[in-house]
């Protein structure tokens, strides 16, 4: 039974790495990353940049780093909570290559952010 349980842990997890790896080379606006198995996140998209996010249940963090892109942005798309410092939909920007914003709050069960470098995007949740 133990052999058998461990067989399975190795193929589940290596499912994941290549979905993990498979959307870093081909995000754009429409992909969402995976599911991530720890409380944090990242996945590359376009030009050398990657997009992060954070949850736990009392804070969201989101982070776009632009790799080659100067234009950075991110976005609080949507989330569940009991409570949250701010409502989601704000823009955050930078035209230095790198953006982050954090929201705190109570009960926080779920995020989704959106992650913009120069001309490519991506969106993540967690």
């Amino acid at each position: 039974m133990r052999k058998t349980f461990k067989k399975i842990t190795a193929a589940v997890m290596a499912v994941t790495t290549l979905a993990v790896g498979s959307v870093g080379i081909t995000a754009s606006a429409s992909d969402v990353s995976p599911c991530y198995s720890g409380p944090t996140g990242y996945v590359s998209f376009g030009n050398g940049a990657q997009a992060g996010i954070y949850r736990d249940s009392t804070q969201i963090s989101l982070s776009t780093d632009g790799g080659n892109s100067s234009y950075v942005s991110v976005k609080l798309s949507s989330a569940a909570y009991t409570t949250l410092s701010e409502k989601s939909g704000t823009t955050y920007d930078d035209t230095d290559g790198y953006v982050s914003h954090s929201y705190s709050g109570t009960g926080i069960t779920s995020a989704r952010g959106y992650h913009v470098a120069g001309s490519y995007s991506v969106n993540t949740s967690r």
